[in-house]
């Protein structure tokens, strides 16, 4: 008989039930079926208390039930779930689970509702959402914030990145859709695969599915459950874990029925895939309590070995294109989602959402290589958070001394670094920083956009540890056959990376090299990077790079001075060279040294400007600069077929 020695009544009335549920439900099996069972059960998963064969082996079905109780408790009923099933015996385990969660409900005096119960768990966890570098007291709510992203399905695997936006026009099968939802309630379990670069939104839009499921109404209706498995914090976990603990560290109340959870209609979106590095080869098959390490458990899930009813649960992963090939060598894919970012206007709707909707829209719309990059929900929030900080009655982003266009690039360099990459050590994050550096300024001195994938993953020792923060694995038809290379997310950003390269070397030869390549004919092209390298002499940027180890050279200053005088020199003896000159005014703007503005200004003997279309950002160049100088100084000013009459100009 059961020992009741030291059992608290509760502890005791539950074992009786335990004991009397095993005994009616094994006195169902046949002959054969209990000889199994006895079998299967010896092997049981309860290491430390397992029944010896020695016990089992003369045991009837009421001694069975007795040993299983007494030595199980209340896990006994979960143990001969998972032995029942294992032999088959699946309308047994059916009955025995329905009876099971009636009497947990019974002996605590309601009927519970574990979906409920779990709905209200997730909206806690994932209602409140903190913004990058925030206070203990900020956050705000994610339903109320999140502003819908451009999706569009992807006709197969091949076009990525988007590079047949920018490089060839091939017949695709891509399509705008609605909504994840949509693509989810297909009828079958799938799996699919959501893309998109570092702060896109894909983590978001992963929280925001939990939200929509858990809010009332009928949102992702065709799963029952849905469990967020955050894979980057997943990644530094050291101990082994199995799925069912997971689901219990996000809501311990689903304990009593997780066998019944995991037969159900069930969702895992797995965030942040890319964090986690994966062994070649299938695993072996595994159950949803076996405690694996966490790659291990999962792969095992995307290959759909974890679960005895794996075919019954879908999948929806969040990854960087630039390692989708590794996914499809983990799953089946059946779906490929790419997040395109902001829509023009979403983008206006996100301002406006921030307080900032026309100053915001004015600064992005000035610059072109701003603009483009603001599609990226990060770039949008580190504008709006540099022109809240900067404050009423300023001249915005664009005119501030601080917060230049070399600014925002260092502000979104600096948040992916600290939160998007793959490591947290600020010593790896410090040697893929200048690594990076040196890659983007040798491709633009050889004027390459595109790297060879032996060349970028031997520069960074392995495709895990190629940083795709700020990298992207495009594809493409060449023929018969099929190219693959890296390039940079975005063009403006491999130009600061370079200008960055430039700006903390220590030694004085490479550039000097470069700044007096870009005063030759034919180096147009460089002077962008010239401009970033004005905007790196602010102290406020070399902050932001401190914990990773980069500094500015002490020879910047000075030969960026020196430059602008032979650049003054060239400009005077060709005065028609009217975007040369225009390089010039922006490069003093985004310096914003008054004095040495006055001085270079003065030593022009005209300004002139002849047959070019000026953006926002030129007039406030030019104005910056005609402001700064003396009156005795002041240059002819010749502007001749521009559009003087336009809304930038007069702002």
């Amino acid at each position: 008989m059961l020992k009741t020695e030291g059992l608290d009544s509760l502890t005791l009335d539950r074992g009786l039930v335990v004991f009397k549920l095993l005994s009616h439900h094994l006195a169902d099996l046949t002959t054969e079926d209990f000889k199994r069972f006895r079998h299967e059960l010896r092997y049981s998963k309860q290491d430390e208390h397992r029944i010896s064969w020695l016990e089992l082996e003369n045991a009837d079905r009421t001694d069975t039930a007795h040993l299983m109780a007494e030595r199980f408790s209340s896990q006994a009923v979960e143990v001969a779930l998972d032995v029942l099933k294992s032999i088959n015996c699946a309308s047994t385990a059916h009955s025995l689970r329905t009876e099971w969660e009636k009497e947990v409900g019974t002996q605590s005096g309601t009927s519970p509702d574990y979906q409920s119960e779990y709905k209200e768990a997730v909206q806690q966890k994932h209602g409140k959402v903190e913004p990058y570098e925030a206070s203990p007291w900020e956050e705000h709510g994610l339903s109320s914030s999140y502003i819908r992203l451009h999706l569009q399905t992807k006709g197969g695997a091949g076009d990525l990145a988007g590079r047949r936006r920018q490089l060839v026009r091939q017949r695709t099968t891509d399509r705008d859709c609605e909504d994840l939802e949509t693509l989810l309630d297909s009828g079958r379990p799938q799996v699919l695969a959501l893309l998109g670069p570092a702060g896109m939104g894909k983590s978001y839009t992963a929280k925001k599915v939990m939200l929509d499921w858990a809010a009332p109404g009928k949102h992702y209706s065709a799963f029952d459950y849905i469990f967020l498995l955050d894979c980057q914090k997943l990644s530094r976990r050291a101990q082994d874990a199995s799925l069912a603990q997971l689901v219990c560290e996000e809501c311990a109340a689903l304990r009593p029925v997780l066998q019944s959870v995991f037969e159900s209609r069930v969702l895992i979106v797995m965030d942040g895939l890319d964090f986690v590095e994966f062994a070649t080869g299938e695993v072996p098959e595994m159950d949803a309590f076996s405690k694996k390490p966490i790659s291990v458990l999962l792969q095992g899930l995307l290959q759909k070995r974890l679960l005895s009813s794996g075919q019954h649960y879908s999948l929806l992963v969040t990854i960087r294109p630039a390692i989708a090939d590794q996914l499809k060598k983990c799953a089946r894919v059946d779906q490929w989602v790419e997040i395109l970012g902001f829509s023009e206007e979403n983008l206006q709707e996100y301002f406006q959402h921030q307080g900032l909707a026309a100053q915001a829209c004015e600064e992005v719309r000035s610059n072109e290589s701003l603009l483009s990059l603001c599609a990226v929900p990060l770039t949008c929030w580190v504008v709006c958070t540099l022109l809240k900080q900067q404050g009423e009655g300023g001249e915005g982003l664009l005119g501030a001394p601080t917060y230049s266009i070399t600014c925002v690039f260092i502000s979104y360099i600096y948040i992916i670094l600290k939160h998007h990459h793959s490591s947290s050590s600020p010593e790896e994050a410090a040697g893929a920083l200048r690594s990076l550096s040196r890659l983007a300024k040798d491709g633009l001195a050889r004027r390459k956009r595109e790297f060879d994938v032996k060349d970028v993953e031997a520069e960074f020792g392995g495709v895990h540890r190629v940083p795709t923060s700020f990298l992207n694995k495009c594809g493409y038809r060449c023929g018969v056959r099929r190219v693959e290379v890296y390039s940079f997310t975005h063009p403006a950003l491999q130009e600061v990376l370079a200008a960055l390269f430039y700006a903390s070397d220590a030694s004085t030869g490479p550039l000097n090299g470069f700044l007096s390549a870009s005063l030759q004919p034919g180096h147009a092209h460089q002077r962008d990077m010239v401009q970033y390298l004005f905007g790196l002499c602010h102290p406020h940027n070399w902050a932001l790079l401190a914990p990773f180890h980069l500094a500015s050279s002490a020879s910047l200053t000075p030969r960026l001075k020196n430059w602008m005088k032979e650049a003054v020199t060239l400009t005077n003896r060709n005065p028609e060279d009217t975007y040369f000159l225009l390089d010039l005014l922006l490069c003093l703007y985004e310096f914003q040294e008054e004095a040495f503005t006055t001085q270079t200004v003065g030593a022009l003997q005209e300004v002139r400007l002849q047959c070019v279309f000026l953006k926002k950002r030129d007039f406030l160049a030019l104005r910056y600069c005609l402001q700064h100088c003396q009156a005795s100084q002041l240059p002819r000013l010749l502007l001749h077929f521009c559009n003087l009459r336009s809304k930038e100009a007069k702002k």
